[in-house]
């Protein structure tokens, strides 16, 4: 195992920049794949960090030349420790590490053939100044790996972001295209200006996807929060109509105290105390609906749901709720918002428009293990099919301006790895109802 280390780096058997060049990669690799925390200690630690890493790769390596020797050494013991690193090291979501990781690897491949000319141009022009063409091209690789870096950060999908898979899959399936590509041109000792070419049209392409990617992904995300902040305004609207309401019944109330207090003096003052006492008793139980207010202890979700009861109450929708959750959830409080307020909308809307008896709405979220559970059921329309209702397409005119609902919710629900099944089932009464059944990944304490 210790003959690689001897071979290529006592020896130096292929030269002092094989092995700075390997120590530029797996650095930019690093670096790449985990955040630096900007302070002299968060520097130390990494440089740290990145040592150790050049060792652990260098023992893969040894690993490899003893079993298999030259033979594609270094690409496959880079891919075992790109792969290796992403998986036990980084902090980023697994498919941002995929897709980073596989297109800084195929940039690699592809860029260390187009940084060899130019110690063959200097070693034609005069031999004696090819050894200093060597370290010229270990500064061509420096600069090319920090240019990769910099694309990749700069255009980069955000640490704690989900990438969509379809994206991801693409991405991978072009970088590993690349790789195959290239290595396939080295295995036919195609010419090396043929070959070169192949790597520079490869790496063009490979970059071209990525930033393709990027840019679908980041207007996907700002027609995401467009539509959010729609809902938001519309939910805001609705919310002015509750609170009128309200005032209006305090309105009510505050006339019907004056008439209490009236009815009681009266029968104060003729001494009447046994009807006074039964008077109070009957007028205390009696409560107005419209001041009930939800309180589960989580903020975010008594705004929701306080929104949902009244608006669901102003459609002839009553609402039951069974919410035992902690005064704090571990996730973004737009996408909880979101999520919520387009499975209530939803839910609100189709009991609405049923035939049911009595329309209702019931929602239960709680916690269990390291899931959160959501569950909605909702009355509908007997004259709808159950096959067209799970089918979820919408059945309001204009279909092209609605229906965005059920996808906001689940990019929502994949993006915390979660899952959602929709069903039909049936009430005491045989009516049918809607069943929702969401699960969403509670973050870690550390990815929190």
């Amino acid at each position: 195992m210790f003959e690689y280390i001897n071979l290529f780096y006592i020896q130096r058997g292929w030269g002092i920049c094989y092995i700075l060049t390997n120590v530029v990669l797996i650095f930019g690799g690093v670096l790449l794949l985990n955040d630096t925390v900007k302070t002299v200690r968060g520097i130390l630690l990494k440089v740290m960090e990145c040592l150790l890493c050049f060792g652990v790769y260098t023992l893969l390596v040894s690993i490899y030349y003893a079993f298999f020797g030259t033979n594609q050494m270094d690409r496959v013991s880079l891919a075992v420790f790109f792969l290796g690193y992403s998986t036990l090291r980084s902090k980023y979501k697994r498919r941002v590490c995929l897709v980073r990781g596989s297109v800084y690897y195929a940039s690699i491949i592809v860029m260390l053939p187009l940084s060899e000319p130019l110690g063959e141009l200097f070693k034609n022009i005069n031999v004696s100044y090819f050894a200093w063409a060597q370290y010229l091209t270990l500064l061509v690789v420096i600069m090319l790996t920090g240019a990769m870096i910099w694309f990749l950060r700069h255009f980069a999908f955000e640490a704690k972001s989900v990438v969509h898979p379809q994206f991801t899959f693409l991405t991978v399936s072009i970088s590993m295209l690349t790789v195959i590509c290239q290595t396939a041109a080295m295995a036919w000792d195609t010419p090396g200006s043929y070959n070169r070419f192949v790597c520079a049209v490869l790496w063009l392409i490979n970059l071209l996807a990525y930033y393709m990617f990027y840019v679908i992904s980041r207007i996907t995300k700002e027609n995401v929060s467009l539509l959010t902040m729609r809902h938001k305004a519309e939910m805001e609207l609705e919310k002015y109509q509750v609170t009128k309401m309200n005032f209006d019944e305090l309105r009510l109330i505050r006339h019907e105290i004056k008439n209490h207090q009236f009815y009681m003096k009266a029968l104060l003052e003729e001494g009447k105390i046994d009807q006074l006492a039964e008077y109070l008793e009957r007028t205390s139980m009696a409560e107005s609906g419209f001041l009930k207010e939800f309180d589960c202890g989580n903020y975010t979700l008594n705004v929701i749901l306080n929104h949902s009861i009244g608006a669901a109450r102003i459609s002839g929708v009553e609402m039951q709720t069974e919410v035992l959750v902690p005064n704090q959830l571990p996730f973004p409080e737009e996408e909880l918002c979101s999520l919520l307020c387009n499975l209530l909308d939803n839910a609100i809307e189709a009991a609405a428009s049923s035939n049911a008896s009595k329309p209702e709405v019931f929602i239960r979220i709680q916690p269990r293990q390291d899931y959160l559970f959501i569950k909605l059921v909702n009355s509908v329309n007997d004259r709808v099919t159950p096959q067209r209702r799970l089918s979820l397409r919408t059945t309001k005119a204009n279909r092209e301006l609605h229906g965005f609902g059920t996808q906001i919710i689940k990019r929502i629900v994949d993006s915390h790895n979660g899952s959602i099944k929709y069903s039909m089932d049936k009430t005491s009464t045989g009516e049918h109802s809607f069943v929702t059944d969401v699960m969403l990944e509670l973050p870690k304490e550390d990815e929190t």
